[in-house]
């Protein structure tokens, strides 16, 4: 089979589930991923033959793709923030948004908002892609990380490891705020990409998401959207220095109400702050 006849396939294969532009995308960032080339040698490759090694992995490969499988879960890894995350089905895929969730806990520190030494909690960590692009980006931090699934922390210690990185992790239930996982040490920023999606929301959502990724890290109830920023500024009472800071991605629908829970816990500043694409996405909130 030639490079360009299994692309044509795959793509054909990808339209109904997505539309031409982002199934084109999808191609072109399996077969650079898979054939380890850059995107604009594809061009040039066309008429290859794909090794016969390959060919019936690189099948294998499309019918999980047909079943709506996230390519990412099928090429087991993602960039973020510059780091490589491996990624599988007991940890959600990291967005491009949530790396501004990143850049602005940089900001914190680069601003002088906070001064070293820094202890930095990541809340609800998943496949450990925050932590892991933190203690990257902020090497005077101590970065420490929790989640509930020991399956999540399984592969965000894997993460740490492959990116040469040192954090600190625990398994913790973030609603739980009578046992928190680091004893008495006292945090200058919190940071957490928490479940936010109202259960309602799912019949909306496409089949690559609702069908793959864990919905635990996904979603909330309609009757109580906010329970897991409830528990960050309850865990925050306890645990930030005075003066730190939490930063979280959240709803836009949320940020009034936000507000008001913050401003009801006992902190002094909020801010609510826009991605790129102009959507309130992230919270800062600081005792």
């Amino acid at each position: 089979m030639l490079v360009r006849e299994f692309a044509d396939t795959m793509k054909q294969n990808l339209l109904p589930l997505y539309d031409e532009r982002e199934a084109a995308a999808m191609v072109r960032l399996y077969l650079s991923h898979r054939l380890q080339v850059p995107a604009y040698q594809l061009a040039l490759m066309g008429n290859d033959v794909l090794p016969e090694t390959q060919q019936e992995h690189f099948i294998q490969d499309l019918e999980k793709l047909k079943n709506a499988c996230p390519l990412q879960y099928v090429l087991g890894e993602t960039e973020f923030c510059g780091c490589r995350i491996t990624v599988n089905p007991s940890v959600l895929i990291p967005r491009p948004e949530t790396e501004e969730l990143v850049a602005l806990a940089e900001e914190q520190v680069s601003h002088g908002r906070l001064d070293a030494p820094l202890n930095v909690w990541d809340v609800g960590t998943g496949s450990g892609c925050i932590a892991v692009a933190l203690a990257k980006r902020i090497p005077q931090a101590q970065v420490f990380a929790s989640d509930v699934s020991e399956a999540a922390l399984q592969t965000a210690r894997a993460n740490a490891e492959n990116n040469g990185v040192q954090v600190t992790f625990a398994c913790h239930d973030m609603l739980d705020a009578d046992n928190l996982p680091f004893g008495d040490r006292l945090f200058d920023l919190m940071v957490s990409n928490p479940p936010y999606i109202p259960e309602s929301d799912r019949a909306q959502m496409h089949r690559n998401v609702v069908d793959h990724e864990p919905h635990g890290a996904l979603f909330v109830p309609d009757d109580d959207p906010l329970v897991f920023y409830r528990a960050l500024a309850v865990i925050g009472r306890k645990c930030l220095k005075q003066g730190g800071i939490i930063l979280a991605e959240t709803y836009e629908d949320y940020h009034a109400d936000l507000e008001k829970l913050f401003a009801e816990m006992g902190y002094g500043r909020f801010q609510s702050l826009c991605d790129l694409n102009g959507r309130k996405r992230m919270v800062v909130a600081s005792l």
